[in-house]
């Protein structure tokens, strides 16, 4: 079902690169400075009401979806912070893309 959406969005963009100036409370730091991030989102698309979708791949080894929103949940709001911020769309959704449990998993914004 993912693919099918990726495939027929008005929009889809793949491997690009970005760089976001963070304040460090973000990224668990006391907030008396910024930090400079930098990254490289797998994937993101346009939905059919306008909103975006982005999606991470990973190819982890694990047993439940639940290792992987405990490793990736902070990267991933970043890179829905980036499509907001810096390209001024709205992220209604964000996903990771299991290939070992072959399985969408949602991470909550």
């Amino acid at each position: 079902p993912l693919y099918a959406e990726m495939k027929t969005s008005p929009m889809l963009k793949r491997e690009m690169r970005f760089t976001l100036i963070e304040d460090s409370v973000v990224l668990g730091g006391t907030g008396e400075e910024n930090i400079l991030v930098q990254g490289v989102i797998d994937c993101f698309f346009e939905n059919p009401d306008g909103t975006y979708t982005v999606v991470d791949y990973k190819t982890d080894r694990i047993s439940a979806p639940q290792e992987l929103l405990e490793r990736y949940t902070l990267q991933l709001r970043l890179y829905a912070a980036m499509v907001e911020r810096q390209l001024g769309l709205p992220v209604s959704e964000v996903l990771l893309y299991s290939f070992c449990l072959g399985q969408v998993v949602p991470v909550g914004l």
